[in-house]
């Protein structure tokens, strides 16, 4: 039973009014030259596309004009290199079928709350929660597919004219004895890189560790400089002393240990996340309270 005041319904809806969605999307917003080069890689594309009754994938109603535009963006407008991509993540999804991981498959993944899916960023983006010191399995492969089930279901719960989200990852008491094998983030964000090009809006990094800076130096390599530079950090001890207005460089913010090379610096999430959507444990003063009951029931629903 939730204590009074908490939430345990995850918010997978976002609330009216709806992110306004510009006319002609997602085509009016590019350029005569852009859409000429879309409409050759549907070209291209439409070869390789098998039905969906091959494999309960409808590979070309995923294939649609922001996906692959997306893919264009990840390679600037290079056509035949974003043919290439999405060749690989046909493939991958094929093989993977990541729109096929049931809900009993990884639940036992989900039962004390390491991940989950609630909110939206003033932009409509879904949050997603990582919570690593939580981690209670040494199922990897399992793990890496929990990961997958809740960026699909992150995805859907995307308002129209939404393609991003945010990852919100809980650093507070890792170490190297509590923390995940670096392989396995490596794994995480090859999947993120290779097959789900252009959908992480901004990622926050809260209560980074001594340890967390060892940890970039590994899978630096992996990320990306655009990925890098939209990974933020976040003291919330620091933060619980501000107003949820506050400016983001702010001395009480910024002055803190270097952040690697790259990376988007230190930060307020509430520039960014209505406090109302962001869980109270991160600054915010959303009461949600993670209760497996009643999050994975909502999450199957979605």
């Amino acid at each position: 039973m939730a204590a009074t005041g908490t939430l345990t319904q995850p918010i997978l809806h976002h609330p009216d009014p709806l992110p306004a969605v510009p006319e002609n999307y997602p085509r009016g917003l590019y350029t005569e030259e852009q859409i000429t080069k879309l409409d050759a890689l549907h070209a291209k594309i439409q070869p390789v596309l098998q039905p969906a009754s091959t494999n309960g994938d409808d590979e070309a109603k995923w294939c649609d004009d922001p996906c692959l535009l997306r893919y264009l963006r990840a390679v600037k407008w290079d056509v035949e290199a974003a043919v290439k991509r999405i060749e690989s993540t046909l493939l991958w999804r094929r093989e993977y079928q990541p729109h096929q991981i049931s809900a009993d498959e990884v639940e036992p993944e989900a039962v004390n709350g390491k991940e989950y899916v609630s909110g939206y960023d003033l932009m409509g983006r879904p949050l997603l929660y990582l919570i690593p010191r939580k981690e209670h399995t040494k199922t990897y492969d399992r793990q890496l597919r929990y990961v997958v089930y809740n960026l699909e279901h992150a995805i859907k719960a995307m308002p129209p004219g939404v393609e991003k989200l945010n990852i919100l990852i809980d650093y507070e008491g890792l170490s190297v004895f509590t923390a995940p094998p670096a392989s396995q983030a490596k794994k995480v964000l090859q999947i993120l890189g290779d097959h789900y090009p252009e959908r992480l809006g901004m990622g926050f990094v809260f209560n980074p560790s001594w340890y967390l800076w060892g940890f970039f130096k590994i899978i630096s390599p992996f990320l990306d400089p655009i990925t890098k530079s939209k990974i933020h950090f976040v003291n919330l001890k620091k933060l619980a002393a501000l107003a949820p207005t506050a400016d983001s460089t702010d001395d009480a913010l910024t002055k803190e240990k270097k952040e690697p090379e790259g990376m988007g610096g230190w930060t307020d999430p509430r520039k960014y996340i209505a406090p109302s959507m962001l869980v109270a444990d991160y600054g915010g003063t959303c009461p949600f309270v993670y209760n497996h009951e009643d999050y994975w029931k909502a999450i199957k629903a979605l």
